[in-house]
């Protein structure tokens, strides 16, 4: 019987804790507490990034650069290659759309 309680237990606790961490991901992807970016820091961020790809740099080595200048991502996050590519994408499809 104890060895019942105590495997119920565990479980709960288990449980509760994935529960947690889930609501801390949909938190951060929802980008909860943290302020958009503005234009004008959008504009700063992308100059940034494409002077770096013009001069060669790979996406890595961007992200990388920026998470050393304290630069924080859309979602107040660090930076990965795959961000900095991302974001080039979604500027690009925007300016075409324009």
């Amino acid at each position: 019987m104890f060895h019942d309680t105590f495997l119920l237990r565990q479980m709960i606790e288990l449980t509760d804790a994935l529960h947690r961490q889930s609501e801390k991901r949909s938190a951060r992807a929802a980008g909860y507490g943290v302020e958009p970016w503005s234009d004008e820091e959008r504009q700063r961020i992308l100059r940034e990034i494409g002077m770096r790809r013009a001069d060669g740099a790979s996406f890595g080595c961007i992200a990388h650069a920026l998470n050393v200048l304290g630069i924080r991502g859309e979602h107040g996050g660090r930076w990965y290659g795959a961000t900095v590519r991302n974001v080039l994408l979604r500027y690009a499809a925007t300016t075409i759309k324009q």
